[in-house]
């Protein structure tokens, strides 16, 4: 409400969260499943609590996240689902105008494989020569756009 607030007519909000709808839920679950080789930290019945929820409701989860200094650190995010977004746009005043999905093939491996402060060689060429040019290409077809890890959505203050 607020940032529709402070728009003027014809202004533009442009939101990227974390899609409610994205592998990540899937992989926590073979995660866990598994002993937790992926290090997503969950048990079983969070996890299928979390892949399971018919709720559109944003949801809260926590990632963990390794540092550079060995630690681990845990994050908390919303998850949001593409059609939720655009009824809390519609709801303040505000028209859905674009939606593009981010990470959606690198989203085919397990996110936490990704979060490693000191990648190595092979893992910074996966992403950056194949993953990401992929995710690029795919990122705004109609199929792919509501598919990513996260979502970008861009809003018009009617």
């Amino acid at each position: 409400e607020e940032m529709a607030r402070m728009l003027r007519p014809g202004g533009l909000l442009v939101l990227e969260v974390e899609q409610r709808w994205n592998l990540d839920l899937l992989w926590a679950l073979v995660d866990s499943c598994m002993g937790g080789p992926f290090h997503y930290q969950q048990t079983v019945s969070d996890s299928l609590r979390n892949l399971l929820s018919s709720s559109e409701a944003p949801r809260l989860l926590a990632y963990p996240f390794p540092t550079a200094a060995g630690d681990e650190i845990t994050l908390q995010f919303w998850l949001f689902s593409p059609h939720h977004l655009r009824q809390i746009g519609a709801s303040v005043g505000l028209r859905h105008i674009h939606m593009a999905g981010i990470y959606v093939v690198t989203n085919l491996i397990p996110s936490t494989l990704l979060h490693d402060p000191c990648p190595g060689l092979f893992k910074r060429l996966l992403f950056s020569s194949i993953l990401a040019p992929l995710d690029r290409s795919v990122s705004t077809l109609p199929i792919f756009r509501s598919l990513g890890c996260s979502v970008v959505v861009a809003f018009e203050k009617i």
